[in-house]
């Protein structure tokens, strides 16, 4: 059966992606860390890319000469390749099926300044899973948890390499227990908040593989003003169309 797809614009037509109308679609989660990422990084590994919405990100916005996303599921990992040729970006983008749970996969791969991710933070059994399972692996623990995340990202940034990690704030001493525990230590935290006098709802951190210590907090983030528009600092939501 032939999945149906949209095809939907960021950048204000600049960047095209085709996704899944009833299986897994980007969110805000993506354009977040893709504004939070540093730039001049030579080599960028997006663990769990899905369909390859902040690797093709970076790449418009040249914060990486080399990207490789890794991606589980064959699905999306197909969207993820036609995005890149949707977008001409194959000289500097490769999709890669894979599990990142599997060292030797990871390992093959090479090694990186930087990688990027967004991991699933529902436990594998909290509540009802989506009845689409692309839905329920992105977001819930069915295909490995943050452990095996974090692990992945250590194991495949080289040395002074750095993790940027987008994660529901309520989770974030997680994040950075696990972080520490593989020798990343967080240097850079930003919280987002959707709306202003809302709750925050995302943690973005950055972590240096062996790095300094000394953790720097950041203004808080927020991604819609009191007139309902995207801040300037998300290129990716000019002209946002689905």
């Amino acid at each position: 059966m032939t999945t149906q797809t949209t095809v939907d614009a960021l950048y204000d037509g600049k960047l095209k992606l085709k996704q899944s109308k009833s299986g897994y679609r980007y969110s805000i989660d993506s354009i977040v860390l893709a504004a939070f990422a540093e730039s001049a990084r030579e080599r960028t590994l997006d663990l769990g890319c899905g369909v390859g919405v902040v690797a093709l990100q970076l790449w418009l916005e040249q914060k990486s000469e080399r990207l490789v996303g890794l991606e589980v599921q064959a699905s999306l990992a197909r969207l993820a390749h036609a995005n890149v040729v949707l977008n001409d970006a194959e000289e500097n983008i490769l999709i890669v099926t894979g599990d990142l749970r599997d060292s030797d996969v990871v390992k093959k791969l090479g090694e990186f300044d930087r990688v990027v991710m967004n991991p699933p933070y529902w436990p594998a059994k909290a509540g009802r899973l989506p009845p689409n399972e692309e839905k329920a692996i992105a977001k819930h623990k069915l295909l490995g948890g943050l452990e095996e995340w974090v692990k992945a990202a250590a194991t495949a940034l080289g040395p002074t390499g750095i993790l940027e990690c987008v994660y529901p704030s309520e989770r974030l001493a997680d994040l950075m227990w696990r972080c520490t525990n593989h020798r990343l230590n967080p240097v850079e935290l930003t919280i987002v908040h959707t709306r202003p006098r809302l709750p925050a709802t995302l943690a973005l951190l950055r972590c240096e593989k062996d790095g300094r210590s000394g953790l720097k907090v950041t203004n808080p983030w927020v991604v819609y003003g009191k007139d309902g528009k995207p801040n300037a600092r998300y290129p990716a939501l000019e002209g946002f169309k689905k």
